[in-house]
């Protein structure tokens, strides 16, 4: 449970940005993930299709129903959640988010 609520905070810390709440009604997030059971897993459909299912999924749907945006959601290539590199860049979602590629 506390690492639910954690991860519910640091979310709702993503939405605010010097001390103002981000206004994202009618806007597009990209939302970067990596696949790690029981947070986001992939099911494939019928119909060879994918969806994304698991708690944060739960939890991305719920917010941007609440605070009406919507979001595309994608895999990071590297699998990685992030390291800092010997050049000083940075790998996997953590460099998805410091060069912009998702917010």
């Amino acid at each position: 449970l506390l690492g639910r609520i954690a991860a519910v905070v640091v979310c709702m810390a993503c939405l605010f940005q010097t001390g103002q709440l981000i206004d994202m009604r009618n806007g597009t997030l990209r939302v970067v993930t990596i696949l790690e059971a029981p947070f986001t897993m992939k099911e494939e459909t019928a119909n060879g299709s994918h969806k994304y299912k698991g708690f944060c999924v739960d939890m991305i749907n719920e917010l941007s129903r609440m605070l009406k945006f919507d979001y595309d959601l994608y895999e990071v290539p590297d699998r990685t959640y992030g390291a800092l590199r010997d050049d000083g860049t940075w790998s996997g979602m953590v460099g998805e988010l410091v060069n912009d590629r998702a917010d």
